[in-house]
């Protein structure tokens, strides 16, 4: 297995969208379908999957919405910021709105505390919060 920094992903992200014309909600889609192919999804019936609202939370967005659509337990949680989420997120967001799937937004101790909850319930947790494109402020 070959390792690469998060530079050159977004190189190659950059190249696929700029030079390939390859839009990035494909390959957010792409991303979502081979996460879903590398789950053992005999033994794992329940997910959490947490979302920032940058691309990384639209890929857990679109793999919430692939394991739904194969009959799992998909519980999605959302961490409020006050910055909107990314175009790409936001159609993913929109399609498991579509979906009537229940998405749930962490802003205070109590949804913390019903995220815990969950996570004790659940047989997979998927962090979609921070990507290739965390910055350090």
């Amino acid at each position: 297995m070959r390792i690469t920094s998060s530079e050159n992903f977004r190189k190659m992200d950059n190249y696929s969208i700029e030079n390939i014309g390859i839009p990035s909600i494909v390959l957010m889609e792409n991303a979502a379908l081979k996460i879903v192919s590398n789950i053992d999804l005999q033994l794992n019936n329940r997910f959490v999957i947490v979302c920032g609202k940058g691309n990384n939370g639209g890929d857990g967005l679109a793999v919430a919405r692939h394991l739904h659509c194969l009959n799992k337990e998909v519980e999605v949680f959302i961490i409020e910021k006050s910055k909107d989420g990314t175009k790409d997120f936001k159609i993913n967001y929109n399609i498991l709105k579509n979906m009537n799937l229940n998405i749930k937004t962490i802003r205070d101790y109590e949804d913390l505390d019903y995220l815990r909850e969950s996570i004790m319930k659940s047989d997979m947790v998927l962090d979609a919060i921070f990507g290739i494109g965390l910055v350090e402020k």
